[in-house]
Formats: structure tokens, sequence, C-alpha cells
């Protein structure tokens, strides 16, 4: 499957409020969900079986009452998935590896940290790549789990706002899931590399160009992991 737009009305840029929001989701044939003023998770224990129409908006989001929202991921919401952006290396090396999109959101001190894909067979659970601390580098979400949009309020306090509120790519999963390891790997790599302008540089790309190759990656990965490397290290 080429990369392409999904048809039908985009997403508001500013959407007023989670109301508006959700009925211009809907109108997408995406599965809207209230969640909590400055929360990220939703409340209902059945969260996940829920589909809100647009005539039952009024009911899920009151008019005049704060909420925020969220949206459900993979088949629910027409194979809609969620890479999320879980460091800022990531956020820094993710345009030059991840397949570009018209759809990415985030907040003021995580811009961009959220890029959207339609794929044609989701997985049916989150993917998460940590670094050997624990901590989280990126994240592949799908069905089963739900991400927060604008217009809501992350629990900082930051309004979460669309960087491109175009639509979202189509992808192949499989594509797609080699990139986000592929943002993963090089987030570690940038973290124990010399820069660009030190001695160690040459052998330093050679070794990572040797280590791709052998795990299987194509030439095209390898010199996109490379070129990034060397243009945040320079």
């Amino acid at each position: 499957m080429g990369q392409s737009t999904t048809p039908g009305p985009l997403p508001p840029l500013d959407p007023p409020d989670a109301r508006s929001a959700a009925l211009a989701y809907i109108a997408r044939g995406w599965a809207p969900l209230p969640i909590p003023t400055r929360a990220k998770g939703p409340v209902s224990p059945k969260w996940q079986a829920l589909r809100i129409t647009a005539d039952q908006v009024d009911l899920y989001f009151p008019p005049g009452h704060p909420s925020n929202i969220g949206l459900l991921l993979g088949e629910p919401s027409g194979r809609l998935v969620d890479v999320d952006l879980d460091c800022g290396e990531a956020t820094i090396l993710a345009p030059a590896i991840l397949p570009p999109t018209g759809m990415i959101h985030g907040r003021e001190s995580r811009p961009k940290s959220h890029y959207w894909y339609i794929c044609s067979a989701p997985p049916s659970s989150v993917a998460r790549y940590t670094d050997a601390c624990g901590g989280t580098i990126i994240e592949l979400r799908s069905t089963g789990g739900q991400t927060v949009v604008p217009p809501s309020v992350h629990p900082s306090g930051e309004q979460v706002v669309w960087d491109a509120a175009g639509a979202p790519a189509q992808v192949e999963i499989e594509h797609l899931d080699r990139r986000v390891r592929l943002v993963a790997a090089t987030v570690l790599l940038l973290r124990v590399g010399p820069t660009a302008d030190q001695p160690g540089w040459p052998r330093f790309v050679d070794a990572v160009r040797d280590d791709l190759r052998a795990a299987g990656h194509t030439a095209e990965e390898i010199q996109l992991v490379i070129s990034a490397l060397a243009e945040v290290r320079s």
C-alpha cells in the first residue's frame, strides 16, 4: 500500500472544545471518548467498548462542561494508529526516519510528539521500545489503547494542539513498525556515539552500518540512520 491520505473532512486545526472536536472526529470515522480535564486516561471501566455516535455527543460531552478527549486506536477508529515519541531525541529523529504523514500533534514542551497513520492491519496491542534503564523511547499504539488529542489539556497544564492537521498517511504496518524500531535504535546510538567531528566518527559509522546490515535493514534505512546521526551530532 503506498502512502496516501484518507478521504473526508479534516479535523479542525484548533477545535474550540471537546464537544465540537468529538463531532469532527466522528465525521472522520474515528471513535472519541471523554477524558477528565487535565487527565490522560478515561474513568469508565468499559471505555474500550465505547462507540459514541453524533447524536450521543451531548451526553458524553455536555455543552459548557470542560473535558479532555481521547481517540480509541486501531480498529475502532478505522485502523488509526499513533506513534508516540516519548523522549526528546525521538522527536528530533522522527522527521528523518518515520514515514511522512499529514497528521501530527503535541504540546509546548513536546511538540510534534505524536505521528498518526492508517494501517491496513493494525496490531492488537501497544509496542513499547525502551532504553537500558526502562525509560520509554517510542511506542506504536493501536487497538486496545487510546490517545488524548486536541483540544485537551495535558496534566502539566499545557494545551494539546495539532502541529499538522491534515490526513494521516496510509502505510503498511510492517513498514511502520520497522521505522519505529529504527527510531528507537538510532536514539540509543545517538546517546553513545561520538560527534561527527571527533576522530572516532568514521569507525562508529562503519560499526553502525555493519550492525544494521546484520540486523536485516535495507541500504536506504541504513543511510537514513547515518544521515540522521550525522545531522544531530554535527
